[in-house]
């Protein structure tokens, strides 16, 4: 069960790393204000390196979903690992080859379920991503507060766009993604309407193209054969359709005596 997955499909993959670095900046920034304050009781122990020390793995967190951001915006892992202090492209890729991966296997499968089949399931993304409207919403209102960046909504306002290409290679992926897993006929024929809506937005943009118009049709047919299979119909549908075509034989009715 996947919720949010209409809402993140209107974002681009860019856009989704931005909201989770955005997140993890705005954590950083509340846990480390938490910090500033002294408690007023002396003898009340804190916990300052402790603290302190879970700050530093957030800023850890915080690095990695930089490094997934400038991924998604088309860097090098050598441009990367100039603005880190001229690393080299291997050390980037070492240090966050991991990471990179995880963002884009998940990406693709944001969701996963459990072995334990009342556990539900899990997302895979980052939560900031998973749900991205939310977290725009929860962002803008928490930039607004803090006086930081411009307008009413100064971070889901200026996200990354979604391009129509970006969105066509999403869609096929989803696609093969939904083949490969068995997904129900409505669940599929969703999926193929969505080509098809996306295809002829794809048309209107580059010009006349035969291998897209085709590709258009192919998912609208393929969708309407999905969606008369998910229906119940009725039983007799085969017969029905043949009658029309005069090959079905009706018996001839008796009448009572």
């Amino acid at each position: 069960m996947d919720p949010y997955k209409e809402d993140r499909i209107r974002y681009s993959a860019a856009a989704l790393a931005r909201l989770a670095f955005a997140a993890v900046a705005a954590e950083i920034a509340d846990r480390a204000a938490e910090l500033v304050p002294v408690a007023p009781d002396a003898s009340v122990k804190e916990l300052s390196v402790s603290r302190a020390r879970d700050l530093y793995d957030v800023l850890e967190r915080l690095e990695a979903a930089a490094v997934v951001y400038q991924r998604e915006r088309g860097d090098a892992w050598g441009e990367i690992g100039r603005a880190m202090g001229n690393w080299s492209a291997a050390d980037v890729e070492f240090s966050f080859g991991e990471a990179w991966k995880e963002w884009r296997a998940a990406l693709e499968a944001p969701v996963c379920s459990y072995y334990a089949p009342a556990s539900g399931s899990h997302p895979r993304l980052p939560e900031a991503a998973y749900e991205p409207r939310y977290t725009g919403v929860r962002l803008d209102d928490w930039a607004v507060k803090h006086g930081v960046g411009s307008g009413p909504c100064p971070v889901s306002w200026t996200l990354p766009a979604l391009d129509v290409l970006e969105e066509a290679s999403r869609i096929v992926h989803a696609i093969d993604r939904a083949v490969r897993s068995d997904v129900g006929p409505a669940d599929l024929a969703e999926l193929y309407e969505t080509k098809a809506e996306i295809y002829t937005r794809l048309a209107a943009r580059i010009g006349p193209d035969g291998s897209i118009a085709e590709e258009t049709a192919l998912a609208l047919a393929r969708a309407g054969d999905l969606r008369r299979q998910a229906s119940p119909g009725c039983p007799h549908t085969d017969d029905h359709a043949a009658d029309e075509e005069g090959k079905v034989d009706r018996p001839s009715r008796v009448s009572a005596s």
